[in-house]
């Protein structure tokens, strides 16, 4: 069985402020490593990264580091996030609350787009990549299929 866990800060004050009716991510976390010492294929969903919130090096190594720690086989992100119209004005009331002052950060380096990119993704995706590649934890999506469906032994095929 393949478990994934959407974890976005490491911090759980943090992550209270950005998903306050979630569990932490240390109770995420705890729930990987029981999960993995059982036997379940699991990882982590690193998404959404939020712009000027969840996209800094420290929080995403604390992720990664505590996602090997935990068990995990792999880590998939995202390196930005999307806002609908409908989400955006909710977000946006959100960032006015938690993180004064961002939303017009947001306004004006996003306006109406759908598609929000991290400042530097291509910068971020390579720090993730080799990170996760010296802790032995899988980033491609491919290579995450193989992997689980390897994990799971030989299955038996059908005719039909």
């Amino acid at each position: 069985m393949l478990c994934k866990f959407t974890i976005t800060a490491a911090d759980d004050a943090l992550a209270r402020k950005i998903e306050p009716h979630a569990p932490s991510s240390t109770q995420r976390f705890e729930a990987m490593a029981q999960l993995s010492k059982a036997g379940l294929f699991t990882g982590v969903l690193l998404m959404p990264v939020l712009p000027g919130i969840t996209d800094d090096r420290e929080n995403l190594h604390q992720i990664l580091i505590r996602a090997k720690e935990a068990g995990a086989q792999f880590v998939y992100c995202s390196y930005g996030m999307t806002m609908r119209d409908r989400q955006r004005e909710y977000y946006y009331q959100c960032l006015d609350e938690q993180f004064p002052g961002l939303k017009e950060k947001y306004i004006r380096r996003y306006g109406n787009r759908y598609s929000c990119a991290c400042r530097k993704p291509f910068e971020l995706k390579a720090m993730i990549e080799t990170e996760c590649r010296q802790l032995g934890l899988l980033t491609q999506m491919k290579a995450i299929i193989e992997a689980y469906r390897f994990s799971r032994g030989p299955q038996q095929i059908s005719l039909f």
